[in-house]
């Protein structure tokens, strides 16, 4: 699926009570399921379910417009949802079984919510808001099952989450700029009170599941999932005039992968991988270089807030278990989780008025790896890797040359996981009293749970956790 909106207000407004433009996405869920079943004396299946979309939404006041006497509101305002699912699901019988389904879910999403540089507003008794309220998720889930005298089976599941959304005042913050953004002759806003609000949300989902059964039962499960999400709310080298300013960033990013795998028989052998891998870029900007910025009351810069901290986790859980003459289990988990929440005031160079300045970046930061693992039969072996990385950056910034002349105080604040995480790690049951031991308590957190039952075994497991902040 491909679709594109776009709501653009380019001309001129001579006089308005209100001035509205609004767009809109909801793709509440694109999905698609495939199913195969197979059998006989050699039963060979194959399922493959794969689903994309892309999408792009840009909301404006663009190119050199001109408002002029508008009393009470002017709004721009994108709000939209976008879900992405894959199901497949296999079942293969025979004296030969063998078994391979593979789910991929793509979601990328690009959403511009502005005022454009070249603007003129000339409303100082209005107010200006401009938001952003966007979600924007993956989900890939497979269930493969196998029995046979041989079986065996390989499932892949690719989760791919992509979400961009700026909200800006001025010219693009972060990559090529709009058209209708960027200006060789900078306009001019004169209003009351604004407010750029960004809040988004992106998850990337893999859930999957596989058994195998027989004589000699091999069964293999690969789940990667990704997340990359983006939300920068901005107020970017344009001229503002205003009697106060409100910068807000607010964003919740995750990643999750959960896998089961099992194999049985006189040779069994069972093995996963499993990844999360995340990026999440949450931005509140004030970047004054080459324009003119006075604020006669307050300004607040926030990226996340106390009562609304911006949120990033990586999960893994996963979950392998073998039994036969010889077993086999093999259990590889890897989370990773970079996240980024800055609250930046940059290039003001000359002297900012204002009563208070209020800098603050609020946020909470996570990467769990968690492993289940277990080998029965005459000969067992077990191997596990869990890993567990987590890069972290919280910052509240001022920078420039500019004499500060303020009326009330100056706040710079950034802070980092200021609540205790709880719930379970292997059920994910948010606050629930299941499992304590798995307890999301830290920054970063790899368990191993190994278990090998035979005459001759042999364990192997290393777990690691970092973090980076």
């Amino acid at each position: 699926v491909f679709t594109q909106v776009k709501a653009i207000l380019a001309g001129d407004i001579a006089g308005a009570q209100n001035v509205n433009v609004e767009g809109g996405m909801d793709f509440g869920r694109v999905l698609t399921v495939t199913s195969g079943v197979s059998g006989g004396a050699v039963a060979v299946n194959v399922s493959l379910g794969a689903t994309h979309f892309g999408g792009s939404v840009e909301t404006a006041i663009a190119g050199n417009a001109w408002l002029r006497d508008v009393s009470e509101n002017i709004n721009v305002k994108t709000s939209g949802k976008t879900n992405v699912v894959t199901a497949a699901g296999t079942i293969a019988g025979g004296a030969g079984a063998v078994n391979a389904g593979v789910a991929i879910a793509t979601n990328i999403t690009e959403v511009h919510t502005y005022i454009g540089q070249g603007v003129v507003v000339d409303a100082p008794a209005a107010n200006i808001n401009l938001s952003t309220t966007f979600e924007a998720n993956a989900i890939a889930s497979i269930i493969a099952i196998m029995g046979g005298a041989i079986a065996e089976g390989a499932s892949v599941a690719i989760s791919v989450n992509r979400l961009s959304a700026q909200t800006y005042i001025g010219t693009t913050p972060q990559g090529t700029a709009q058209s209708g953004a960027a200006s060789s002759e900078k306009g001019r806003i004169a209003a009351s009170a604004v407010c750029v609000e960004s809040d988004v949300q992106g998850t990337s989902s893999v859930y999957g599941a596989s058994i195998a059964g027989g004589v000699v039962a091999v069964n293999g499960v690969v789940a990667l999932a990704f997340n990359r999400a983006a939300g920068i709310a901005a107020v970017n080298q344009a001229n503002l005039d205003a009697a106060s300013l409100s910068v807000l960033a607010q964003m919740a990013g995750d990643v999750i992968v959960r896998t089961v795998a099992a194999a049985g028989g006189g040779i069994a052998v069972g093995a996963t991988v499993a990844v999360a891998e995340q990026k999440t870029d949450n931005r509140a900007l004030i970047d004054a270089s080459d324009s003119r910025l006075s604020i006669s009351g307050n300004i607040t810069v926030s990226a996340g807030t106390k009562e609304a901290p911006y949120n990033s986790d990586a999960t893994v859980t996963s979950i392998t278990g073998a039994a036969g003459g010889v077993a086999v289990a093999m259990n590889f988990a890897v989370a990773t989780n970079e996240a980024g929440n800055g609250a930046l005031v940059q290039g003001v160079s000359g002297m900012l008025n204002a009563h208070n300045l209020i800098i603050e970046a609020q946020g909470n930061a996570h990467a769990y790896a968690v492993v289940g693992n277990a080998a029965a039969g005459a000969i067992a072996a077990n191997v596990s890797f869990a890993y567990a990385n987590l890069i972290s950056k919280q910052e509240a910034m001022l920078s420039g040359s500019a004499a500060l002349v303020l009326t009330g105080s100056l706040t710079v604040y950034a802070r980092q996981n200021q609540d205790e995480v709880t719930g379970s790690l292997l059920l994910d049951y948010q606050g629930s009293g299941v499992d304590k031991k798995v307890a999301k308590t830290t920054m970063a957190e790899a368990y191993i749970f190994s278990a090998s039952g035979a005459a001759i075994s042999g364990t192997v497991n290393t777990a690691i956790a970092r973090a980076n902040a």
